[in-house]
């Protein structure tokens, strides 16, 4: 195995890595933001009477994370090698080979969407996404390299976000993250309120 294939290996490694991580974070996300909601719903609070609030923008609790993770791009390579590709994936996922399992009518579609618009680093992916290796090509790498450094992004983003910090924070922190949002609305916690 010579020095390229073992770096795209290890690239294709590296971003089915990221895209679990990616998952778990967003599960975790979806469960602080479940609490957030809720905790702050039970809070009993009030209009700030005579205080301007902050000119920020309020922050956001949710923290979506998008399905498609990068931002699709025609690659370097040729049409023998998308072509080469399309098939390695439309062998696994055609719904005439597949009984209609849904999940693999779904890559197929997505792939053959792909195909027809030449998207190189689409079919990149649906293939990480089936266990295929891309070609062993200066390309392959690079956008294996680009989407390794987008997922890390990603997961980057969510360490910004308010429900990170919820996720992160003692039970007396949690407290001033909600006080926080609620000023930022121009609101603020009723005096009895603990």
């Amino acid at each position: 195995m010579g020095k390229a294939s073992r770096r795209k290996k290890s690239l294709a490694l590296k971003v089915q890595h990221l895209r679990l991580e990616i998952e778990d974070r967003e599960e975790e996300m979806r469960a602080a933001e479940e609490e957030f909601l809720k905790v702050l719903s039970s809070v009993e609070c009030e209009d700030l009477q005579g205080v301007s609030s902050p000119s920020a923008p309020a922050p956001s609790i949710r923290c979506d994370l998008p399905d498609e993770v990068f931002e699709p791009e025609r690659g370097p390579e040729g049409p023998e090698e998308m072509k080469s590709l399309w098939r390695a994936i439309a062998v696994l996922t055609h719904p005439d080979k597949t009984g209609g399992d849904p999940e693999k009518d779904d890559l197929y579609k997505r792939a053959n969407d792909a195909w027809k618009k030449g998207e190189y680093s689409k079919l990149v992916q649906i293939a990480l996404e089936l266990g295929i290796e891309p070609p062993d090509t200066e390309g392959s790498i690079a956008l294996l390299e680009g989407m390794t450094r987008d997922l890390e992004e990603k997961l980057k983003e969510t360490e910004k976000s308010v429900l990170w910090e919820w996720c992160q924070a003692s039970p007396d922190d949690k407290k001033r993250i909600i006080d926080l949002y609620l000023m930022s609305k121009g609101k603020r916690r009723k005096r009895n309120d603990p």
